[in-house]
């Protein structure tokens, strides 16, 4: 089991939102912005180090005072580059568990499950397929660190990974629409 005191987490927040019609993150979500939920599960989940990656123009977004705030300039190249802009951020590190800004039910049960395990652990969504949340070990950072375009960390699936589901698979449901985020009201 990895040193959980060593463990960050990188929450992806910097998409253009283009589905939703732009502002998703600032969407109300049960009384509170979506972004919110995704930062309220990870303050509970107990990470070492918390990194957000924003697009600019989100930087009136703002977590707690602990995570670490990067914008990712090169945010339109894809999700790569959010990846990688996060990984520069977190310091040394036995893992990390990189999660989406989107994806609100996501508990701090599951993310302490990913921070837990060891290798790569990808989230099992309903259709079987792995996704995120997912965790990394340090072995797997240089590959994270050159990942390109606006496939995210799925191009790892190759090594040996392991699929984690979730308490419950509410937990994999991602607000990408407006009728997404009318249907979890």
């Amino acid at each position: 089991m990895p040193d959980e005191t060593e463990v960050a987490l990188v929450l992806l927040a910097a998409g253009r939102a283009s589905r939703f019609g732009g502002g998703k993150l600032k969407a109300s979500l049960g009384g509170k912005p979506l972004w919110k939920w995704a930062t309220d599960a990870v303050n509970l989940a107990g990470f070492s180090r918390k990194v957000i990656v924003l697009r600019s123009g989100e930087v009136d977004i703002r977590p707690d005072a602990d995570w670490i705030v990067v914008i990712n300039a090169r945010a339109d190249e894809g999700l790569a580059s959010s990846i990688r802009a996060g990984m520069s951020a977190i310091g040394p590190c036995t893992r990390v568990v990189v999660a989406l800004s989107d994806m609100p039910f996501v508990s701090a049960r599951h993310l302490k499950a990913l921070k837990r395990k060891e290798g790569v652990v990808f989230t099992r969504h309903d259709d079987d397929r792995p996704g995120c949340p997912a965790g990394f070990p340090a072995a797997a950072f240089p590959e994270l660190l050159n990942l390109e375009g606006d496939r995210g960390a799925a191009a790892i699936v190759s090594r040996e990974a392991s699929l984690l589901a979730p308490p419950d698979q509410v937990e994999t449901r991602d607000i990408d629409t407006q009728d997404d985020l009318a249907q979890n009201q």
